[in-house]
């Protein structure tokens, strides 16, 4: 990875074009690049918010930062219209979109944050849970009981946690921040 060290200035340009390119940003490793901390690096992306809702009000053209580590979820079952628009756009292939890797974590039909889920299984096959969560991992095994983390998307593994009753004891849930 490039190290570039310098002014603010042009720390929050760079991050600027590579917005307008269509990446990414990741505060971690912007960090290690410019040699700030993530905080500046915060700092920096809420300096560009500000320019362009600024820039909102004197052009009328609203751009803006999105801090949106899940991906938006559309049911094609409940779309009631579209407008094709005759609009491109570029998404780098270092950012795209890995489907394998969102199926893994969005089991259910409810989407929302990434999160990591760490609870306990004392049910009659552990492999159920493996096959339903395919990024759980096994963290211990007492007497037939499991210690289980998994990392999934949205709210909907709470439901399903409830759904198996006394086999199930939750003991940590937490968004995931990248």
């Amino acid at each position: 990875m490039e190290d570039i060290r310098g002014d603010k200035i042009e720390r929050v340009l760079q991050l600027y074009a590579k917005l307008t390119d269509g990446y990414v940003i990741r505060k971690e490793e912007e960090a290690l690049r410019f040699g700030v901390n993530k905080r500046s690096i915060q700092r920096d992306i809420d300096d560009i918010r500000n320019f362009l809702d600024a820039d909102a009000e004197r052009t009328g053209i609203v751009n803006s930062v999105i801090n949106d580590f899940f991906p938006t979820i559309y049911r094609i079952d409940r779309i009631k219209g579209m407008k094709i628009l005759n609009e491109r756009f570029h998404i780098p292939y270092s950012s795209r979109f890995e489907e394998g890797e969102f199926r893994k974590r969005i089991q259910f039909m409810y989407g929302g944050r990434l999160q990591k889920v760490t609870f306990k299984y004392s049910g009659l096959d552990i492999d159920a849970v493996l096959d339903r969560l395919p990024t759980a991992k096994i963290l211990a095994e007492e007497d037939g009981v499991y210690t289980v983390q998994a990392e999934v998307f949205g709210k909907g593994i709470e439901m399903w946690l409830r759904s198996q009753g006394e086999n199930v004891k939750l003991i940590n849930a937490s968004e995931r921040n990248n």
